[in-house]
């Protein structure tokens, strides 16, 4: 019997392609490569996640996807082509990332990885004859959609389609990218218009532009004049239909439960500025140190979301947990455990890659300098301000210092930033993003004069070691000097000034694996987040007030399920060991044990009981050669699938059978 793994369902189906790629990628491939990358991850994906869809493939001009419901499925693309607008709004009119969308429902072959039928021929076929920025959609769908929120339809006629019996019905659907921009589908229903004019066109786009380019991004603290009354359609609720004064009890009540060090009028100032923000606005709470941070007016409530949560990151130097997205607001825990929300772009240590900017809004990751800065001559820098998103970049100085330099006196003194009193982060340092570092000074040292002879390696590393880790014995900051100096292949060290102590990492395979490793294990032998020192033989800068900034590493307070990609400190080749990758499937009673040594990990599998096989696997970390040539502690990692190492236990969790 032949078996197949093709369905047949009843679905819509969404075909989207790019006006003028190819014309796009011809003038500027990297400037297009890059602003597309970005509308996907900011704005395609969430939009389809949002409304229930899935993408069933990218074209490389467009994506084809697919909904359960044709209601999402027009909802979707009204979003996707509302904001594709407001993000191309400051670009040059030829340079606009501009969709065509075609949507029909019906019956459809589903394979893995594509659908094929009469369904999704129409809809291509409807993509094409859809205006640029619009959407095409067929009878049916239109009738389905028709009364269930506030986009209207232009009769387009009748198609005729190849190989399909009978005309399809045509529509476009006509809808205000300016309200969908600002509130989604909240904007009451409008009286039907036709097609704008090219120069009625050109005014929607420009008003978009304003908004997009007017947004303005706040925290606490925040100085200006009084907020200007809002649009009644501008202002979101919670689903349970929650009043103004709702929210801001909701809103003052979460801030009391996060960050209660801070005063009732504090909290409830800042309760009153979320209330009155456009949306889309999201607010981030730093419970150690105690902050807030808010976010308005960004093209999305995800984009809101993200922005307040990197930004929040950024400026506090902690993950940050969500209290609010637009008008709804997050659950108290009944434990009390808020969900800190480690952000990947915030300590993105790559090459320099405007996706991978934090807190930003899609019109600054497009700005022509980000999108060319990597093909940009060199020396070159990047400063960064959470305030907004804002980076600012110099190329072409005389010196990399020199750029540094001049790149976060630019932050320092724009306007924006200096009315908020917001941070200025070196952001890169020629290609290489530094974020993570949190330098408030250029990462080159300045140059000495040719009388005065440079400062070893050893020497500077003294220097550095006695400023992060004051208490450390003049010996010890000695001996870790000598050896970091003596180590071989791709090296860092840092240090924990509370413990006090000192951990290198060495002979890896890159300078990033080497800086996170040893920020990893650092944090996990002493139980504090640590401060970087040293990256091969580039020394960081001592802080002006000596007072260094602690990273804390996600890895490390890591406690979901079993993923090698969640080990922290380790080599590459260990998170791929055959043990490690098939641990999650191998037989129960089951255990693994960490030690920062390497950031080796211990498994033990099939054992006689949950604490035989908690037992096993210390007991395999505390023999390792390594382990005891360095003296390194050894941690319980993980017993079942659970990963434990938050907890620093170093007997097993299991209680031992009552004798």
């Amino acid at each position: 019997m032949r078996q197949s793994s093709e369905q047949r369902r009843l679905l819509a189906v969404v075909v989207a392609d790019i006006v003028g790629y190819s014309r796009l990628m011809a003038e500027n491939e990297a400037d297009t490569f890059y602003r597309l990358k970005d509308l996907q991850t900011s704005l395609i994906t969430p939009a389809l996640e949002r409304n229930h869809g899935r993408v069933v493939k990218w074209t490389g001009d467009g994506f084809l996807a697919t909904f359960d419901s044709a209601v999402d499925a027009v909802r979707a693309a009204v979003e996707v082509q509302s904001g594709a607008a407001a993000a191309g709004a400051s670009a040059a009119d030829d340079r606009r990332i501009r969709f065509r969308i075609g949507i029909n429902a019906g019956d459809v072959i589903v394979v893995p990885g594509d659908v094929y039928g009469d369904t999704v021929n129409v809809a291509a076929r409807l993509e094409t004859l859809a205006a640029p920025g619009g959407i095409c959609i067929s009878r049916g769908v239109r009738d389905t959609v028709r009364g269930k929120f506030s986009v209207e339809f232009e009769d387009r006629g009748e198609l005729a389609v190849k190989n399909i019996p009978d005309p399809v019905g045509t529509f476009s659907v006509i809808f205000d990218p300016i309200a969908w921009t600002m509130g989604r589908d909240e904007a009451p229903p409008r009286a039907p218009f036709r097609r704008p004019s090219p120069r009625g066109a050109a005014a929607v786009v420009a008003l978009v532009a304003v908004i997009a380019i007017g947004s303005t991004w706040y925290f606490l603290g925040r100085s200006g004049g009084e907020p200007k009354a809002l649009d009644p359609r501008q202002q979101p609720v919670s689903p349970a239909g929650a009043t103004a004064s709702a929210l801001h009890e909701q809103l003052a009540a979460r801030f009391a439960a996060t960050v209660p060090s801070l005063t009732p009028k504090v909290r409830e100032e800042a309760a009153s500025k979320y209330e009155q923000a456009r949306a889309h606005k999201a607010q981030a709470v730093s419970i150690e140190p105690a902050g807030l941070w808010r976010i308005a007016e960004r093209p999305t409530a995800e984009s809101a979301e993200e922005s307040a949560l990197e930004n929040c990151q950024v400026f506090f130097g902690r993950s940050c947990v969500l209290v609010a997205v637009d008008g709804v607001t997050q659950p108290i825990p009944p434990d009390g455990n808020w969900r800190h929300r480690p952000m990947p772009r915030v300590t993105y240590a790559g090459e320099f890659d405007p996706v991978q900017i934090p807190g930003s809004s899609p019109v600054m990751r497009e700005r022509g300098d980000i999108v060319k800065y990597r093909s940009a001559p060199a020396p070159k820098a990047a400063a960064f301000t959470p305030h907004d998103g804002r980076v600012f970049t110099v190329t072409g100085a005389v010196s990399q210092r020199a750029a540094a330099e001049e790149a976060l006196r630019r932050c320092e003194y724009d306007p924006a930033r200096a009315r908020e009193n917001g941070a200025c982060f070196l952001y890169a340092s020629a290609d290489r993003v530094v974020l993570k570092l949190r330098l408030t000074a250029p990462l080159t040292a300045m140059p000495t004069t040719p009388a005065t002879p440079a400062a070893s390696l050893r020497e500077l590393l003294l220097e550095r070691l006695a400023s992060a880790a004051p208490t450390l014995s003049g010996k010890s900051r000695e001996d870790h000097a000598r050896a970091y100096e003596e180590a071989r292949g791709h090296k860092a060290q840092a240090a924990s000034p509370e413990a006090p102590g000192v951990w290198r990492a060495v002979e890896r395979p890159s300078a990033e694996n080497a800086e996170v490793s040893a920020l990893e294990n650092c944090q996990i032998a002493y139980g504090r987040a640590c401060v970087l020192i040293v990256v091969n033989d580039a020394i960081l800068p001592a802080p002006t007030d000596n007072k260094w900034q602690p990273q804390d590493m996600p890895r490390v307070r890591y406690a979901g399920l079993f993923e090698p990609d969640q080990i922290p400190g380790a080599f590459p080749d260990v998170r791929r060991g055959g043990d490690i990758v098939n641990y999650r499937s191998a037989q129960t009673p089951k255990a693994a044990a960490f030690s920062p040594s390497g950031g080796r990990v211990f498994t033990a599998t099939a054992a006689t009981s949950q604490r035989a096989a908690e037992e096993a696997a210390l007991k395999a970390c505390d023999a390792d050669p390594l382990r005891k040539a360095t003296n390194g502690p050894c941690f319980l990692y993980a017993t079942g699938d659970q990963v434990v190492l938050p907890r620093r236990l170093k007997e097993p969790l299991t209680a031992a059978p009552p004798r």
